[in-house]
């Protein structure tokens, strides 16, 4: 046995880091590969805008739109519903879960892997602040609103940040070398899915 002085949160900065330093190793490649046909980040480099700018873009257009997401016309009498977004946050976390697959698909062939980790409620300063905001315009306490929130969670719990830099430490390493082109959710099958 051996013991590791490097805490978890340590090992998944520098995971993250060897990450985007991999990512970014193509691009400074001696001769650019060129693409037979438009790659997930030319709409976006077509107009002078880094393909990082997704995120912030999503957030942008979301803030920008008044309409509903799309409609549904039932066929047994025609009537319609709108159906309209839910929050900025969930559209550009669907606008991210896409550029993971796109990406992933562009660049395999270079040996380069993309992974989207969609954590669920994780125990941080910035989930119990927002959970604080929440219950004052609800008029409860923040103990409370937490606890309306686990409840929501089959785990009965949240995740640590550590149990999230875990993963992020096993994507980053050889084993598992294979895996690109998903998104992997951390939420305590709050959101059950097959994929």
């Amino acid at each position: 046995m051996f013991s590791i002085t490097l805490s978890r949160r340590w090992i998944g900065l520098v995971a993250a880091l060897v990450l985007a330093i991999a990512l970014a190793i193509p691009a400074f490649s001696a001769t650019p590969a060129r693409a037979a046909t438009p790659e997930p980040c030319d709409i976006y480099a077509s107009g002078g805008t880094p393909c990082e700018a997704a995120y912030s873009t999503t957030r942008a257009l979301y803030a920008a739109y008044d309409g509903a997401l799309y409609q549904v016309r039932r066929a047994s009498d025609n009537t319609t519903t709108n159906i309209d977004p839910l929050s900025a946050g969930g559209a550009a976390n669907a606008a991210l879960m896409l550029a993971t697959a796109g990406l992933a698909t562009a660049y395999a062939p270079r040996g380069v892997r993309v992974v989207g980790i969609n954590p669920g409620l994780t125990d941080t300063d910035r989930v119990a602040e927002g959970m604080s905001a929440g219950a004052r315009l609800a008029g409860i306490t923040a103990d409370e609103a937490r606890a309306r929130a686990v409840a929501k969670i089959p785990f009965g719990r949240m995740a640590s940040a550590d149990e999230v830099a875990d993963v992020v430490v096993f994507l980053a390493s050889a084993r598992a070398s294979y895996v690109t082109g998903v998104n992997i959710s951390m939420d305590g099958a709050t959101v059950a899915s097959v994929v």
